[in-house]
């Protein structure tokens, strides 16, 4: 896995994770600068949190033991910071910018990896360009990293030991990250940007009503399914009712008569300002009890943890807490 945000345009730097909020960093600094990334690095681990003014985009976490990318690695970041012991820094990107630096830890990978000596790497790097692939050359020895990143065919700039990992656009570094992959008889691989995400549509694929309410219709569409396994009466439609008339106090936005969230014929409504985040933690933990109160928890739970997974990204970027979702 590849992280790297751009330092040019710092916000702050040389914080420490151990006095430090990451959740109420990220909540200031998306109303102070809009869209950036935080960084969290320690000597055996980093991590990357990227945001617009809107919610999260992506989050990743390496170390020798694991990678994480999504809802988990965010968690991750926040729970860990204190004993961990990042050093944070807070970076601005551009609209752009932050769609493609978090597109990256996520990258799919194509091929196997390739010995350099025995590949053309001139020659690849000029075919992706040519191609107007997004994405990365990576490489390592063994010990050390190295990428060069391209946008759109460009190649961008990359993080190579010899900048410290950082990302550098001095024009000679790519003709130098060929040589170095060659003498260390390095490992290489491609990583591409899905061609979704290539034009900088990240934060609006990632973030319209359209996608919370279809994301809340499956939801709701598998727990029926669990109740109907478990021959539950009355009807889903009308169990559900029911319990949104019984949280009503404490979530007046799910209230069936106060006419902001509707549900029928399969499909959800929703017109009120309740911040999506919420509307979706309301309704997770909603249909939990339902299941639980129906004695088909276990099952439930199974599926939603398959629910969960399929619309991380969308979780993440809503800030969405991991345990109003969490499943097996």
């Amino acid at each position: 896995m590849i992280i790297v945000i751009p330092k040019n345009a710092p916000a702050i730097q040389d914080l420490h994770s151990y006095y430090v909020d990451v959740r109420r960093l990220l909540e200031h600094y998306q109303g102070e600068i809009g869209c950036g990334g935080i960084l969290l690095s320690a000597p055996a681990s980093e991590g990357a949190i990227f945001f617009d003014k809107d919610g999260l985009l992506e989050g990743a976490f390496k170390s020798p033991e694991q990678s994480l990318v999504g809802r988990n690695a965010v968690e991750h970041l926040a729970e860990s910071g204190p004993a961990c012991n990042f050093r944070i820094g807070v970076f601005r990107l551009s609209a752009r910018e932050v769609c493609y630096w978090a597109s990256i830890p996520a990258a799919e990978s194509s091929g196997r990896e390739l010995s350099a000596p025995d590949v053309d790497l001139d020659g690849l790097i000029a075919r992706l360009s040519s191609e107007g692939v997004s994405g990365y050359v990576a490489a390592t020895d063994g010990r050390r990293e190295a990428a060069i990143f391209l946008d759109q065919g460009r190649i961008i700039g990359g993080a190579y030991p010899w900048s410290g990992g950082d990302l550098s656009d001095v024009p000679g570094h790519p003709a130098q990250f060929v040589r170095w992959c060659r003498d260390r008889k390095a490992l290489c691989r491609v990583g591409r940007i899905p061609l979704s995400l290539v034009n900088g549509s990240c934060a609006a694929s990632a973030g319209p009503e359209a996608d919370t309410l279809a994301m809340l219709e499956e939801l709701f569409g598998l727990t029926e399914e669990v109740l109907t396994v478990n021959r539950v009466q009355p009807g889903f439609d009308r169990r559900l009712k029911q319990k949104l008339l019984a949280q009503a106090e404490r979530f007046p936005f799910l209230d069936p008569f106060a006419g902001e969230f509707e549900f029928s014929d399969r499909k959800v409504r929703f017109s009120g300002d309740t911040p999506h985040r919420e509307l979706v933690e309301a309704l997770a933990e909603t249909v939990t009890e339902l299941a639980a109160e129906a004695g088909a928890e276990e099952l439930f739970r199974e599926r939603l943890s398959g629910w969960a997974e399929r619309h991380g990204r969308h979780l993440v970027r809503l800030g969405v807490n991991r345990r109003h979702v969490r499943g097996t």
